[in-house]
């Protein structure tokens, strides 16, 4: 038992250092993606220290940890599917809203793969056919890699919003989405004012809320108009609201916005409020302006968390870097499976 109390000690100097270290990076920088390989380490620290209390039942601990991870992993292409069908029949049938399905059918056809190999390594081991074999670790792998890869990312669009942060801004920045009927903010849109709201009525000195989003072919009014009616509405006065209406995309929501603060002068502590999953992409777009603000992330429903996630995560990994990033690994991985097993 003295052993384990040992290793315990060692290990909370581990977990201390590793969330300061992960908290002081992500504090410095927010927009980086390399976070959540230091979010992943510091909950792996922690699993292992919250384990080491099961005194000399450490191993039993850690093995039932491991299994309840399995499991979990096999559970995630039935809960994608049964997502898709919820998005299709709650919002409507377009590409967009299936990605859940079809991500969750590809990563079932990975673990069926998997399944496979493990079965015929072990007991069909003499008779397997190499390339049959070769075919199910690729398809194994490339299924295993990017659901580490994706969920690394899941983590740290999760563990973003949920940082402590000071309310005492001058500007608040909302990002505008699509408009319900043309002319009001739909649910998504309208957490992301919740979230403003919120912020506004905690400062002690009222920050000005820049309602920011263009109008659409199909919308009758701007998003920011429709951003700010909701806003005077649930309590804002409209002496702090700024309308910045000439946006079509997240980065000129930044852009104008980011104007619209230069021209006025004064100090410039910046917030940006979008849906909680999009947060990440707005301070890497705000890096690359160098805007330098907070992130604050408002509700999103369950049923449409998995087919956000998806679209964020494909638009953050086409960017050429993350896209290198991510591709070069798996090839080299690739190349030498191929190359052991032809």
């Amino acid at each position: 038992m003295q052993d384990i109390i040992e290793i315990l000690r060692v290990l909370v100097w581990f977990l201390l250092g590793s969330w300061a270290i992960t908290l002081a990076r992500t504090y410095w920088k927010p927009y980086s993606y390399n976070n959540s390989f230091l979010l992943l380490v510091s909950l792996g620290f922690t699993i292992v220290f919250l384990c080491g209390f099961a005194g000399r039942q450490i191993a039993t601990a850690m093995l039932l940890t491991i299994i309840g991870f399995l499991i979990v992993l096999l559970l995630v292409p039935g809960v994608l599917m049964i997502n898709g069908v919820v998005m299709i029949k709650k919002e409507s049938f377009c590409f967009a809203h299936v990605l859940s399905l079809i991500l969750g059918l590809l990563i079932l056809i990975g673990e069926v793969a998997n399944i496979l190999f493990v079965y015929n390594a072990g007991f069909n081991y003499d008779t397997i056919n190499l390339k049959y074999a070769a075919v199910l670790l690729f398809v194994s792998f490339t299924a295993l890699y990017f659901c580490i890869i994706m969920l690394l990312f899941v983590l740290y669009v999760l563990f973003l919003p949920l940082l402590p942060h000071r309310n005492n801004f001058e500007y608040v920045i909302i990002h505008g989405c699509g408009l319900k009927n043309g002319e009001t903010v739909t649910k998504l849109l309208a957490n992301r004012c919740d979230k403003a709201i919120q912020t506004y009525r905690k400062s002690c000195k009222k920050p000005y809320l820049i309602c920011s989003g263009g109008q659409g072919a199909d919308e009758k009014i701007s998003e920011a108009q429709a951003i700010a009616d909701y806003c005077i509405a649930n309590g804002v006065s409209p002496e702090h609201i700024i309308l910045e209406d000439k946006s079509a995309t997240t980065m000129e929501n930044l852009i104008n916005s980011k104007q619209i603060i230069e021209s006025r002068g004064g100090a410039k502590r910046i917030a940006l409020v979008s849906s909680n999953f999009h947060v990440f992409r707005c301070l890497q777009f705000a890096k690359k302006i160098k805007l330098k603000c907070t992130g604050l992330g408002g509700k999103t429903a369950w049923y449409f968390w998995p087919t956000a996630v998806i679209r964020e995560f494909v638009a953050v990994f086409r960017q050429p870097m993350y896209f290198l990033f991510t591709m070069i690994p798996y090839t080299l991985v690739s190349v030498m499976i191929l190359i052991a097993l032809l």
